[in-house]
């Protein structure tokens, strides 16, 4: 049986290079926790992958979009 990787969420922020309130902003919109401040690394990546779909298809060079879309497909805050 394959173990998972568990991931505190400092660990999370660090891996992916993001501040806390980022982090905040993705729980709120989907980002699968198992406890407090615990993740299934693969979960998230998952997340994250989905979201990068999202963008290729969302997403087209040379349009413009504003700040609330931006976020809304990131699934972030505007930091």
């Amino acid at each position: 049986m394959e173990s998972k990787k568990i991931v505190k969420a400092k660990e999370l922020m660090e891996y992916f290079k993001i501040p806390r309130e980022t982090l905040r902003t993705m729980g709120r919109n989907g980002l699968p926790r198992m406890e407090e401040g615990e993740y299934e690394l693969q979960q998230v990546i998952n997340f994250f992958t989905r979201i990068e779909q999202k963008i290729n298809v969302n997403f087209k060079i040379g349009n413009f979009y504003t700040n609330q879309h931006i976020m809304d497909i990131f699934k972030c805050d505007n930091n």
